[in-house]
C-alpha cells in the first residue's frame, strides 16, 4: 500500500482509490486546445498533465509532485 510519512509525523496513506490524501492540480497554462476533442476533453491526455498533490489530514501540509513520486515534492506548510 502506497504511503509517504508527513514531516509532523502522520502516516498518510495512499492505496485507497479514490483517496481523500491525493489532489489533481493543472495549471491554466498546461491546458491547450488538443486537449480537447469532438466528444470534450480528452480526459487520459488532460490527466498526465496534472500535478499530484498529497495533503496531511493532520496538519494540512501539501506536497506538490509536479515531476512524479520519484522525484522530491515541493512542500508547503498551513500558516497559523
Amino acid at each position: 500500500m502506497p504511503k509517504i510519512l508527513c514531516r509532523c509525523g502522520k502516516v498518510i496513506g495512499l492505496g485507497e482509490i479514490p483517496s481523500s490524501n491525493q489532489w489533481m492540480i493543472i495549471s491554466d497554462t498546461k491546458i491547450t486546445d488538443e486537449d480537447w476533442d469532438d466528444n470534450g476533453l480528452n480526459m487520459s491526455d488532460f490527466y498526465k498533465k496534472m500535478d499530484i498533490v498529497v495533503k496531511c489530514p493532520e496538519c494540512k501540509r501539501l506536497y506538490i509532485y509536479s515531476k512524479g513520486f520519484d522525484n522530491e515534492p515541493e512542500v508547503y506548510n498551513l500558516e497559523e
